[in-house]
């Protein structure tokens, strides 16, 4: 008798277990078979109806080059400085400042909303983008233009505006959020340039918040030495 009783205890919890697998097989199935696809997919960020795992890919180098060089080539343009032969890169000193701007601008904005931010992302032809966050359970796409002077900033997100409306308009994609980030190399009155924009902005049907930075108080923000200086 004295084997009997753990015997039976055994087979009740060895019972009892049973039990439960078989009532619960399917959530545990179901558990089991997301945490796979999670291990194998890594981690993922989610906005409404975005996985951006699925939708963003990194851009290549190449791609890379070629946008940036296109919009120096248009910030050149409109600035009317030196501009060089299509085709040919710009000066270094446009380039330093320019890359230099995003980067800065990208890092401020992350640090404003405190979410991970994918830099350099495409999600097909003429989709290349800047970065891409999530917010409120809402995609960012997020565009940095840097302007020497301030005389030519609406000239230059005139064209963002009615680029991001077309592709809105043709990709029909919802709980998107466009996020324009200025970085003005001069100084300027930052609220009243971001108060002209929102007004200026009013006239595109697409949703579109502005983020004004001066250059000079972003190296200072992220211990960047002045290249001036």
């Amino acid at each position: 008798m004295q084997y009997i009783a753990p015997l039976l205890q055994t087979l009740l919890w060895v019972g009892l277990i049973a039990a439960i697998v078989f009532r619960f097989h399917r959530p545990i199935d179901a558990l089991l078979t997301a945490l796979h696809k999670r291990v194998e997919g890594g981690s993922t960020i989610k906005a409404g109806p975005f996985e951006l795992s699925d939708q963003f890919k990194p851009q290549d180098p190449m791609q890379q080059k070629q946008k940036a060089e296109t919009e120096m080539q248009e910030m050149l343009q409109i600035e009317q400085q030196n501009v060089p032969v299509v085709g040919q890169p710009p000066p270094p000193e446009v380039k330093s400042r320019f890359f230099a701007a995003e980067d800065l601008a990208l890092r401020a904005i992350q640090a404003e909303f405190q979410q991970p931010l994918k830099r350099q992302v495409t999600a097909g032809p003429d989709m290349d983008f800047d970065g891409v966050f999530t917010a409120d359970r809402q995609l960012h796409i997020v565009e940095v233009k840097y302007v020497v002077r301030e005389k030519n900033v609406q000239t230059t997100i005139r064209r963002t505006l009615e680029s991001f409306a077309r592709f809105l308009q043709r990709t029909r994609w919802h709980n998107v959020k466009v996020l324009v980030a200025i970085v003005v190399e001069y100084p300027v009155d930052l609220a009243a340039l971001k108060s002209r924009l929102e007004e200026m902005a009013g006239a595109f049907s697409i949703p579109v918040v502005f983020r004004c930075y001066s250059m000079s108080e972003l190296r200072e923000q992220f211990g960047i030495p002045n290249s001036n200086g």
